[in-house]
């Protein structure tokens, strides 16, 4: 399958997301929107691709009515969503996932943070999905304060509520970064020096000694996401009717 990547910088195509789907023999094409490359219409989209993945970035989606970039994005996510395509939302992607139902997002009124390491638990109905999985690593100061009433919460924790969702059985928003490989802690703490001394931020030392601590659990879980994804619709269903917790109610449009 092909699948298109929107980036929020040119320099960011390295993505433990696209190793893994490449070693499964997908295709990923990566745009940035944000700095000129544009959007496909819809219906070039569903005739070249089988799925949308959105990536962080440090635009907020409360900009849309001043970034027009970001207010096409959301408008595009949830034509996307609508008609059946593969989501895939990381941090301000999962946001855009969320405005584009009518979600609000915004900072903690205290400015606390995650970055680095950061506890999660799953909900009953993200319970397999987030099995052996209590640690994720985490770059945003912004959150999901409530859901869409098409989703159903996934996994959750006490700084930000709202840690991953799902809109149907293909649409998928999590306020994590398992797209960040563990080569590239350090860069991405140079790279978010607002984000340093906050509540809830982790110094560097302990960002690198939990990267290695739990490389294994990340792969595990993404692996384990990307599984439950790429499958067909009808593969979900079925575990569905024999007891699995459902992803979320089906979107009508």
């Amino acid at each position: 399958m092909r699948f298109l990547y929107l980036i929020h910088d040119p320099r960011w195509t390295e993505s433990r997301v696209t190793d893994l789907m490449v070693e499964r023999g997908h295709q990923v094409d990566y745009r940035c929107h944000q700095s000129g490359d544009p959007l496909p219409s819809l219906g070039e989209f569903g005739e070249s691709y089988d799925g949308l993945i959105i990536g962080g970035g440090f635009v907020s989606v409360d900009a849309a009515p001043s970034q027009p970039f970001m207010a096409r994005q959301i408008e595009f996510t949830r034509a996307v969503v609508d008609h059946g395509h593969r989501f895939f939302g990381l941090c301000l992607g999962a946001h855009i996932l969320g405005a584009a139902y009518g979600a609000s997002v915004g900072p903690r009124p205290d400015g606390a943070a995650e970055f680095g390491f950061c506890p999660i638990a799953a909900t009953a109905a993200g319970a397999k999905l987030f099995a052996g999985t209590t640690r994720v690593y985490q770059v945003h100061d912004e959150g999901l304060w409530d859901l869409p009433v098409e989703a159903e919460l996934l996994a959750e924790s006490d700084t930000f509520p709202i840690q991953a969702f799902g809109i149907g059985h293909r649409a998928f928003g999590v306020q994590f970064h398992p797209d960040a490989p563990s080569r590239a802690i350090e860069s991405w703490w140079h790279d978010n020096t607002r984000l340093h001394g906050r509540i809830g931020a982790q110094s560097l030392p302990d960002q690198l000694d939990d990267a290695k601590r739990l490389e294994q659990s990340r792969t595990r879980w993404l692996n384990r996401f990307l599984d439950q994804w790429l499958s067909p619709v009808a593969s979900n269903e079925q575990s569905d009717n024999e007891g699995e917790p459902q992803m979320a109610p089906e979107v009508r449009t």
